[in-house]
């Protein structure tokens, strides 16, 4: 048996962004003891007093804000962007006896375009930029089924990852030798991927799979200081983000997730699910004619979830843990990887739950980041702190509405 699929997409996004920064400095006259509040709660060590909100709010009322409007900061934030997207596939799925072949393409092509504004010393710049690029993604999946509960599964795949509008920013800052900017040149992560894997199913609701998985990579992309580089040759600083140019990425994923429906009430609303990835990664960058390997950047080698929960027709709830692995933050430059910033790993702990209260409307709680969980860079060893922020746990209380 055979069964041919076609169809397209458009897509078309505008992101505009107009900022209004005012900046208050300059307050040598002021007591510092009138804007203390208690000790922070700071998890690497005594930080000392903490800043008053409330002082803070009642000092700035009291000024005319058209003193301390920032024009540069404001200018350099605004910007328009545009993304168009035209895309089509064709896809063949052809059964023989156990086996099941799926052979398609992918087409997009797409157009982008910024304008902002840049300030050089002082001095204000209009700056634009487009950009038009293609891409064809073949793709080939392959199902072999061993036995009506277990099948193996084989693809080799070829996919594409714009930058985001963040990184595509067209504003800059320089002043002197020193430089902070987007990139709206940046080419679209490009990659080809090949995986091979096997699926057990296990009774009524139940499965466990494992799957090896190699990504051929180019144009990864990574934030990094340019100064010394290209144009920015005399730089002492240039901070901005760029292209890759190749990366690997392999390793192997393991899934597995019951219901225990079976059981005698109340466990026959038991669930359990745990994954977990364990994966390596090598990526290369080039610049002032050296060249050096580093990891993929924003990438954790071990990513973990643990899940129980419980649920019926009425009501249910999940309780899981989400763990992953330090990581690249940051590239420093080519001939610098000793001052490279890594995000240290993080355990999550979130519970959610949730309560029909008729068939149509759902009470929902979720609680996150139950543990605390801090966000710490540090400088090419854990003891040198770069950044270190603390968030709290997150509650959400809702009501969902569904009516088809």
């Amino acid at each position: 048996a055979a069964q041919l699929k076609f169809g397209g997409k458009l897509s078309r996004r505008d992101k505009s962004n107009d900022s209004e920064i005012w900046v208050y400095d300059d307050f040598d006259d002021l007591t510092l003891a009138d804007f203390q509040a208690g000790r922070v709660d700071y998890g690497l060590g005594r930080f000392g007093p903490g800043i008053s909100a409330s002082g803070i709010e009642g000092l700035i009322g009291g000024f005319d804000a058209g003193e301390f409007y920032d024009e540069e900061q404001s200018r350099i934030n605004d910007f328009r962007m545009r993304e168009d997207i035209d895309a089509a596939y064709v896809m063949n799925t052809l059964d023989l006896d156990r086996w099941r072949f799926i052979v398609g393409m992918r087409y997009e092509g797409t157009d982008f375009s910024a304008k902002g504004t840049g300030v050089r010393d002082g001095v204000f710049e209009t700056i634009s930029s487009s950009r038009r690029y293609d891409h064809w993604l073949p793709g080939l999946h392959a199902r072999y089924q061993l036995s009506p509960d277990t099948q193996l599964r084989a693809a080799w795949t070829n996919s594409v990852v714009r930058p985001t509008f963040g990184q595509l920013a067209p504003g800059f800052v320089i002043e002197g030798d020193e430089a902070e900017f987007g990139n709206p040149n940046l080419k679209p992560l490009e990659s080809v991927n090949y995986d091979l894997g096997i699926e057990h199913y296990m009774g009524r609701a139940g499965a466990v799979s494992a799957f090896l998985f190699y990504k051929d990579i180019d144009n990864f992309i990574y934030n990094t200081d340019l100064a010394g580089t290209g144009q920015w040759a005399g730089y002492s600083e240039a901070l901005s983000y760029e292209n890759g140019s190749s990366a690997s990425l392999y390793g192997i994923e393991l899934a597995y997730s019951q219901k225990f429906d079976w059981l005698p009430a109340p466990w026959n609303g038991l669930l359990l699910g745990a994954n977990a990835t364990f994966s390596r990664s090598d990526a290369d960058i080039e610049g002032q004619g050296a060249k050096r390997g580093i990891d993929l950047p924003n990438h954790s080698d071990t990513v973990g979830n643990l899940m129980v929960g419980w649920e019926n027709d009425r009501f249910n709830m999940r309780l899981a843990a989400n763990y992953k692995s330090e990581y690249l933050a940051e590239v420093s430059s080519v001939d610098d990887g000793d001052h490279d910033l890594y995000a240290d790993e993080q355990l999550f702990v979130d519970f959610k739950a949730g309560y029909f209260i008729t068939p149509n409307l759902q009470l929902t709680f979720e609680a996150l980041n139950l543990t605390d969980e801090a966000y710490f860079v540090y400088t090419g060893r854990q003891r040198y702190n770069a950044q270190y922020e603390e968030y709290g746990p997150t509650y959400k209380l809702g009501l969902t509405l569904t009516h088809f």
